[in-house]
């Protein structure tokens, strides 16, 4: 069996089960919904993309690859978007955009624990906003594993855990496992994957461009 991972397939999202402490969707989209933006380029790719520090966003190589110029939509406004550092191994790549007064993300600095709620907030089709909520399911190929539903679109966006309560970014989404089976692609089932918060930590330590805060957003 053939296994791919494919960021691209038709828009699909689901909201489960009840957070974690005070963890929860409503929270998610009242708190993050500025820090996760848009971002498109000139030859049509839609992702999406998260704010890690001031006038800083993250995003995946894939969607931006080929591309002549980027944009990204944040707080309502379109913002230009200049490429800062990208690493095509990890499919990062750290824009500089004006980010105003959106207030940044916080990374997760412990590892996931197996089963775990996470959530997926991003732009499918880059239409709208949504969040689903799903199960951390251990780590596979250097990427984290969730059973969170993604599709076209979220790529880019923030895949986020609870810690004492606040919600912290534990990855960037980068796509889905699909397998060719008989000449067709059919979607393996809980295997959406993430560049883990670590990952992202060596990444932007390389890039010398980000100085990431200390505290989550305020409540």
């Amino acid at each position: 069996m053939l296994i791919r991972l494919f960021t691209r397939s038709v828009l699909i999202w689901m909201v489960s089960g009840s957070a974690m402490a005070a963890c929860s969707s409503e929270r998610i989209v009242g708190l993050w919904r500025d820090a996760v933006v848009k971002v498109e380029t000139d030859d049509g790719a839609q992702v999406s993309g998260v704010v890690v520090a001031q006038d800083r966003v993250v995003t995946v190589w894939h969607g931006l690859s080929g591309a002549g110029r980027a944009s990204a939509v944040v707080a309502g406004e379109r913002q230009d978007a200049a490429i800062l550092h990208a690493d095509t191994e990890s499919d990062l790549v750290l824009l500089a955009v004006p980010t105003g007064a959106v207030s940044p993300v916080t990374l997760l600095d412990r590892h996931l624990v197996a089963d775990e709620s996470v959530w997926v907030f991003g732009w499918p089709a880059g239409k709208f906003q949504t969040v689903g909520e799903g199960r951390y399911l251990g780590d596979w190929r250097g990427s984290l594993r969730f059973s969170s539903l993604v599709a076209a679109g979220q790529s880019g966006g923030a895949l986020i855990a609870c810690q004492d309560g606040r919600e912290m970014l534990a990855g960037l989404v980068t796509g889905f496992g699909a397998a060719e089976l008989a000449g067709n692609l059919q979607r393996i089932p809980h295997m959406s994957l993430a560049v883990s918060a670590a990952q992202l930590l060596t990444f932007f330590n390389g890039s010398h461009a980000v100085r990431l805060q200390a505290e989550s957003p305020d409540t």
